[in-house]
């Protein structure tokens, strides 16, 4: 099963390939690339998967993507002496079939990006700053985000039917019974009305109300009929 990859070497710079090695030896085959020029430089430290296929052109039509996407030939920060291209294939027209989009899928669930913990250097940035500039929405598009503004607007304040609908009026509000050596029993519904009664900060009794504090909180624990989850302190 080939497979895309991104190798980071020593010196901090990266290169972006494909091969044809299967992708179940990817951690133990010890490819990092096969580059036109490796050079003193070519110190690989680790390499990361960027995706598997069912095919050779698959995969290279992903490496392609990638090439043209971050335009390594002419970004320092990459190793690749030039960007990839493929003959009688376009990216725009072709889609990868459902067994292989769930087999990508599989792969990189629960890994984070390969891009994660890092950033952009400048000359990224700039290179994609300039392929925004002078593109404009389409007129569809434009009617899509009015209608959206206008429906937002429509909603907005007292015509939002949540609209000063607090404590017991909220339609997510859940009783909860407190308990407090001093004040007794207290049933309540807007934590901020309580909070304010009592001088309590909003967050602090909040987890006293949802069974998340351990302890008393100024001496308010959790209660239900008398019967106490937190003990007093």
């Amino acid at each position: 099963m080939p497979y895309t990859y991104i190798t980071v070497l020593e010196n901090g710079k990266q290169y972006i390939g494909w091969t044809a090695r299967p992708y179940e030896t990817a951690d133990i085959d010890g490819y990092f690339g096969s580059p036109s020029y490796k050079g003193e430089n070519w110190k690989p430290v680790y390499k990361v998967i960027l995706g598997m296929f069912d095919t050779n052109e698959e995969a290279k039509l992903d490496e392609v993507y990638w090439h043209k996407f971050f335009d390594v030939k002419a970004d320092d920060a990459f190793y690749n002496l030039s960007n990839a291209t493929s003959a009688g294939f376009s990216r725009k027209s072709y889609s990868f079939s459902a067994h292989a989009r769930h087999k990508m899928s599989l792969a990189k669930k629960g890994k984070p990006g390969f891009f994660a913990g890092k950033k952009h250097n400048e000359v990224s940035k700039q290179k994609m700053r300039e392929r925004k500039l002078g593109k404009k929405h389409t007129a569809e598009t434009k009617a899509k985000v009015s209608a959206t503004h206008k429906m937002n607007k429509k909603n907005a304040g007292k015509n939002n039917h949540m609209f000063g609908k607090t404590g017991s009026k909220h339609h997510k509000s859940v009783q909860r019974i407190l308990y407090n050596e001093k004040h007794g029993v207290y049933f309540i519904h807007g934590l901020a009305e309580f909070a304010r009664l009592f001088d309590l900060c909003k967050s602090a009794i909040g987890c006293v109300s949802l069974g998340k504090r351990k302890t008393a909180y100024k001496g308010w624990i959790l209660a239900v009929e008398g019967v106490h989850f937190c003990p007093l302190k």
